[in-house]
């Protein structure tokens, strides 16, 4: 079912805001309205003031002397239930966002609905720039810090003066996570928290809604290393606990238009079939509900477009085979890519597979879609100057998108195969089609594929790091989430070489979000494998590595801050390890 959503902002200065900036700040830097951001949906209005908060929207603007928003603006529809995400509310958001995390840089009103439609809704879209930076205008200003006082007041604590959180039976309050000290609510809040707010009785099974800072017993394990001693808080990693997702369906027009244009240049029965595949491609993912692209239409034009680039005229005349012929080039490669990076999100791409082993399964089209990209990749490492589709992958966009195609198949592991055995059998898997024969690479070709386009020596672009990243960071999300526990007293040789790879490049990447990505691979591999992982960090000299990131990130800029956090949890988990 879908779900509208909405963003309101108000102005909390009830129109003063221009004439007050302009006497204080200057006319360089005049401020029309001091925003509060909520959101609307499942007919309530949820906000961060003291607590993350929701109520019925009338209720809530005449409780606040009639304000109405100054603007409504529609985000689009969410498949999250009310349950779901006040669940989110509950286990996730509150963690960062409790009465005493208030900060007027990066942790107010704004910046939880913004997280809250990315986040928690799962939208694309968020609260305007505009409205995110109006504390940076107020403070760039010679006369910023003095309002600053008058700022947090309107903001924070108890938002437009009222007592949203207690007194009344208002149904806005959230309760509290112990998130400074650990301390545990006492049994007398706790009523009347619960008696005042109906999130207070969602029961919590998910063990990352533990307490961050519960202590546990140090304890020596079989092959002598000690396990931490207490848990540190890692609200940070904590938050990013699900995979990344290319999930824009803007471009499907285009792409469908440029493939079917190239194939217009020949009029060819086949072309006209393959272009009927497209329509058809096209239906499935912008018309049907939910999208349900069948791997059959996916056979008949992406497929047609990938078996193509292996087939030249003198292999056809060569083995006498009758193919589709089709006039490729790196752009239309990219559009392929662009357009299979939607199918492998949605379920009914699976059509097909059977025999769950993940060894030797029976292939859709989707499938050996997948796996002629990933040997695409990984040949073009080591085969620059390759001929036909291995030339394509030269390129920064097409890289991209065939980096961004494998991240996205995790919405569905299972379409992966093979490629996904962290150790694979002493045996060579192929995909048998027709007109060739696609040798499957293991996980250990894609993985080395992936850090070698991070490397510092590598021509790779910033797109294309950001890809291959984002693929690291959904492959050790599915490794560490499959699993309920890892083998404390070996890392696999894959695990360690990521490791080393990745603090070979770490503290040279220039883009800020390839390294909060590898440091988020860093982490996941830290709290899965333990004492292990980091006992092997320390050893090899990496810790040092931590702290002087720690310490160069300590005093960065903002839009740095949530990743100078990261590396502070990273190293307060090493701080423990011994």
């Amino acid at each position: 079912m879908q779900y509208p959503v909405q963003l309101a902002i108000y102005d909390l200065s009830q129109g003063m805001a221009r004439s007050l900036s302009s006497q204080f700040l200057g006319p360089d830097h005049i401020i029309d309205v001091i925003p509060h951001s909520a959101v609307l949906a499942y007919n309530r209005e949820y906000y961060f003031g003291q607590g993350i908060q929701n109520s019925d929207p009338a209720q809530f603007r005449a409780m606040h002397g009639n304000i109405q928003p100054i603007m409504v603006i529609d985000m689009g529809t969410t498949t999250l239930s009310r349950m779901e995400f006040e669940r989110w509310c509950h286990n996730v958001a509150s963690r960062e966002y409790s009465t005493s995390s208030y900060d007027l840089l990066s942790r107010n009103c704004n910046n939880f609905a913004d997280y809250a439609l990315r986040d928690g809704l799962n939208l694309n879209g968020g609260v305007p720039d505009w409205v995110l930076d109006v504390p940076n205008r107020f403070l760039s200003s010679p006369m910023g810090a003095m309002l600053r006082p008058m700022l947090e007041n309107m903001m924070g604590g108890e938002p437009f003066g009222g007592n949203a959180a207690g007194g009344t039976n208002t149904g806005m309050g959230m309760p509290e996570f112990p998130i400074a000290n650990g301390s545990q609510a006492s049994s007398a809040d706790s009523s009347a928290a619960a008696e005042r707010n109906p999130w207070a009785h969602i029961p919590s099974n998910d063990a990352s809604c533990d307490n961050a800072s519960t202590s546990h017993p140090s304890a020596t394990t079989t092959n002598g290393t000690t396990e931490l001693k207490e848990r540190p808080q890692t609200p940070v990693l904590d938050v990013h606990n699900k995979p990344l997702f290319s999930s824009d369906v803007s471009t499907v027009h285009v792409c469908i238009n440029k493939l079917t244009q190239n194939l217009d240049s020949d009029n060819s029965v086949h072309h006209d079939q393959i272009k009927s595949s497209l329509q058809t491609l096209k239906h499935e993912l912008l018309e049907s509900d939910p999208p349900s692209p069948n791997p059959k239409t996916v056979e008949g034009s992406i497929w047609m477009h990938l078996n193509a680039a292996d087939i030249d005229d003198s292999e056809q005349k060569h083995h006498g085979q009758q193919v589709v012929v089709i006039s490729l080039s790196a752009s239309i490669m990219a559009f392929t890519f662009m357009l299979l990076r939607l199918v492998v999100l949605h379920p009914t791409s699976k059509g097909g597979i059977q025999d769950s082993d993940n060894k030797h399964q029976d292939v859709n089209a989707v499938m050996k879609s997948l796996h002629w990209v990933a040997n695409k990749l990984v040949s073009t490492s080591t085969c620059k100057d390759a001929d036909n589709a291995l030339s394509y992958f030269s390129k920064s966009t097409v890289r991209a998108m065939a980096w961004c195609v494998l991240s996205n198949a995790f919405a569905h592991p299972e379409l992966l195969g093979s490629m996904l055995l962290l150790q694979p059998d002493n045996h060579k898997d192929d995909i048998n089609t027709q007109n060739h024969s696609t040798t499957i690479p293991s996980l250990d070709q894609i993985v080395d594929t992936a850090m070698s386009d991070l490397h510092e020596s590598s021509s790779s672009s910033k797109e294309v790091r950001q890809a291959a990243s984002a693929f690291l960071y959904n492959l050790l999300h599915h490794l560490t989430t499959a699993n309920n526990s890892a083998d404390a007293t070996e890392l696999p040789n894959l695990i360690v070489s990521l490791l080393c790879n990745i603090f070979e490049v770490i503290a040279e990447e220039k883009d800020e979000t390839v390294a909060f990505r590898l440091w988020l691979v860093t982490a996941y591999i830290i709290r899965y494998y333990g004492s292990t992982a980091m006992d092997l960090i320390l050893e090899l000299g990496f810790g040092d590595a931590v702290l002087e990131q720690q310490h160069r990130l300590s005093n960065t800029v903002l839009k740095e801050k949530q990743l100078g956090s990261l590396v502070s949890e990273i190293a307060s988990m090493l701080s423990l390890a011994r």
